[in-house]
């Protein structure tokens, strides 16, 4: 008598640890993104609130140079700037509350607020 190549006990097996996978990968996805603005601010001054939601280039003009702001598919980056090292161009696209681009030339703040700014990445016990 030939036995089969899976038994009863394999194929249940098999399914609960398909489930317990999929519980795993849905317990550690990336949580909703919630941001709604991004904060732009010189020398610590509000000068612009952009929609993360519409896609959007605003030009920034201060006493220490000038930087493009690139909103575009919910992320933000700064796509042009006339500073030395271009370091801010270099940080490339954020896209979630709490993330910042800093312009240190240009005395440059780029943030995105929203409602899990404050949330912790991690919790250890």
């Amino acid at each position: 008598m030939k036995l089969p190549f899976f038994k009863k006990a394999d194929i249940i097996l098999l399914a609960a640890l398909i489930v317990i996978g999929a519980a795993g990968l849905l317990a550690v996805r990336p949580a909703s993104q919630s941001a709604s603005a991004v904060i732009v601010t010189v020398d610590g001054v509000q000068t612009d609130s952009l929609d993360l939601s519409a896609d959007q280039s605003v030009k920034i003009d201060t006493q220490y140079g000038s930087n493009l702001i690139t909103v575009e598919n919910g992320s933000v980056f700064v796509s042009d700037a006339d500073c030395p090292g271009k370091d801010c161009i270099s940080l490339g696209k954020i896209s979630r509350p709490g993330q910042i681009i800093v312009c240190l030339p240009h005395h440059l703040v780029i943030k995105i607020v929203g409602q899990d700014a404050d949330a912790p990445d991690a919790v250890v016990r």
